[in-house]
């Protein structure tokens, strides 16, 4: 039921959250976009037009809150899976050196 409902949803916050940091760093040249705090502020603004003032354009389209959770969702795990490939790698060496064991 997931995949039929849902995954969609999942990977539109997904890909949203990775296509703003992508135009960030391609034409503002730094990674700007890697706090939690903006990801799930743009996810829940995109799911909140596209839940709520959508409906009232399309007849075909209807309101789901599930999917308002599902966008907020995927920017989570956007953010998760660049934290733990970029920031965590970098500073991967600070972090585990011998200095700070003793």
């Amino acid at each position: 039921m997931f995949f039929s409902s849902w995954m969609n949803d999942v990977l539109a916050g997904f890909l949203l959250s990775g296509g703003t940091g992508l135009m960030g760093w391609v034409f503002l040249g730094r990674k700007w976009f890697t706090r939690l705090r903006s990801i799930v502020l743009l996810t829940f603004s995109a799911g909140v037009f596209w839940e709520g003032i959508t409906p009232l354009y399309l007849t075909h389209s209807v309101r789901d809150p599930w999917d308002l959770a599902a966008y907020i969702s995927g920017g989570i795990l956007y953010w998760s899976l660049f934290f733990l490939l970029f920031v965590y790698n970098e500073h991967k060496d600070l972090r585990f050196s011998e200095d700070r064991l003793s």
